[in-house]
């Protein structure tokens, strides 16, 4: 696919827990007693396989998966200070966003 179609697709995220290392993730696959392939890219195959003994303890740098950000802290606010007002605006929107990735996920306290 060539770049400037992918940049005007639409994206899309998909919500897994974050394994610490390749086997333990649901885009891994093992092909051989000593191979296993990322299913969760886009790259050459010869480049998505790697050895067991590695992806059993380890996730590659160019591991498509991403951690989601933490929350915002909300600023104090002091009468007067429209700047900490605008900060959590954005902090709110910022948090809110999350809050719609994770869906039903999240904890209400």
């Amino acid at each position: 696919m060539n770049k400037e179609r992918e940049r005007d697709m639409s994206k899309a995220v998909y919500l897994m827990d974050m394994p610490q290392q390749c086997t333990n993730c649901r885009f891994c696959r093992m092909v051989t007693p000593i191979k296993v392939v990322c299913n969760g890219t886009d790259k050459p195959y010869e480049e998505r396989l790697m050895d067991y003994s590695y992806a059993v303890s380890n996730r590659p740098d160019w591991c498509p998966l991403r951690e989601l950000p933490s929350k915002k802290e909300l600023v104090p606010y002091q009468t007067g200070d429209w700047q900490s007002i605008v900060k959590n605006i954005e902090n709110n929107g910022y948090n809110d966003c999350l809050d719609e990735i994770l869906g039903s996920q999240v904890e209400i306290a």
